[in-house]
């Protein structure tokens, strides 16, 4: 397990924030993922000119980004020419406009906070399969490797994404948890919250808690009996794709 303050598969960049490398985790069986393969990030709208630079250097074979033409259209992503393919697998989990209604109406406590993200992230998987499903498809297509995926702030969207894929490459859950509160250490600002909303509420919807992910995969269990079974029937994953998805991914 990683120290949750240094993580040596950090990526630095000056205008992005909340970057690493999948690569180097280990699954239950001792393999670890390739390095250099797998990326998540935040957004990529304030990169800079060294930053674009190192993104060549990855020779990436796609970006995902999971935001909606607003959050493009408000901060859209420089990247490098010649560009890397974008893929555009828009979502937001469902409650969340509802989540940041309440919560810049400033009556919402941290704590009723805590519980609709919980709700939130359990509902993520019933609720969104098809761009989950969209987005393991992709990623499984060598051509589309090495692959940079995020979102506005790395944490939601991109760190339920990153965590499917981990559960699938056989990565231990504490690991998982792990790599997913690191994203409480820096991420970029977002606009959504008013002067009306209260920090504290507002820290705790900003937060990577290990609750959140947990009830994400809490959520799969109770809608679908087992992880398993979700991976089988509704994400189209049987023993035959995830044995080739650990031949591509690991070492």
């Amino acid at each position: 397990m990683e120290d949750a303050q240094t993580s040596h598969r950090d990526i630095h960049f000056d205008g992005a924030k909340n970057v690493r490398d999948l690569g180097g985790l280990s699954t239950g069986t001792g393999r670890l993922i390739k390095q250099g393969l797998i990326i998540r990030s935040d957004g990529l709208g304030r990169l800079t000119g060294a930053d674009l630079e190192r993104v060549r250097n990855m020779q990436l074979g796609s970006v995902v980004d999971f935001r909606f033409a607003s959050e493009r259209q408000n901060n859209p992503d420089r990247l490098p020419t010649p560009q890397p393919r974008t893929h555009l697998i828009s979502f937001i989990p469902d409650g969340s406009i509802e989540l940041f209604r309440k919560t810049n109406e400033g009556d919402l406590t941290p704590e009723n906070a805590h519980l609709m993200m919980c709700q939130n992230y359990a509902g993520i998987a019933k609720n969104h399969a098809p761009l989950l499903r969209e987005f393991l498809d992709l990623i499984s297509d060598a051509e589309n490797l090495p692959c940079l995926f995020h979102c506005t702030s790395g944490k939601d969207r991109t760190g339920v994404m990153a965590a499917l894929l981990l559960r699938l490459l056989g990565v231990p859950m504490e690991d998982i948890v792990e790599d997913y509160v690191l994203s409480n250490r820096l991420h970029q600002p977002v606009d959504i919250f008013r002067p009306t909303a209260r920090a504290e509420t507002v820290a705790v919807v900003m937060s990577a808690h290990a609750d959140f992910i947990h009830a994400f995969f809490t959520g799969i269990e109770q809608a679908y009996t087992s992880f398993e079974t979700f991976a089988a029937e509704v994400l189209d994953v049987n023993q035959m794709r995830l044995d080739a998805m650990h031949g591509l991914f690991l070492a």
